[in-house]
């Protein structure tokens, strides 16, 4: 389960966390009707946002923390092979969605607003 938090970074360093899930920065236009938008801390454009994985849900050995107890149940129920087939299956699972998380996050970095949304932002303003 993927849990990615939005964030902008005061002066200090600080990050300030939003309460929005957009998969990426269009979308979170499409959220705030804006650009532009105004926290208690300033005012702040999309682009000034981040997303990370939220560190108190998702550690880098989480997906393998799962995997392993996965494979402790097999190989509690099925033996030491079972144990064997469950953490390695179990780690690839765990894995796999690490690696997803992180190309969700990748996404919402890397994505960029198209001309058609500043242009209208710029004609209505």
């Amino acid at each position: 389960m993927l849990v990615m938090k939005l964030y902008v970074q005061k002066g200090t360093g600080e990050k300030v966390y939003l309460n929005s899930t957009a998969p990426t920065r269009p979308e979170l236009v499409r959220e705030l009707g804006s650009e532009q938008f105004d926290l208690s801390i300033g005012s702040f454009h999309v682009n000034d946002v981040f997303a990370e994985t939220d560190p108190y849900y998702h550690t880098p050995s989480t997906g393998s923390t799962i995997g392993a107890t996965v494979g402790a149940v097999v190989g509690f129920l099925a033996g030491p092979v079972g144990s064997v087939i469950g953490g390695i299956a179990g780690g690839i699972i765990g894995n796999q969605q690490s690696n997803e998380d992180s190309k969700k996050v990748d996404q919402f970095n890397n994505s960029k607003l198209p001309e058609s949304i500043i242009y209208n932002e710029a004609q209505h303003a």
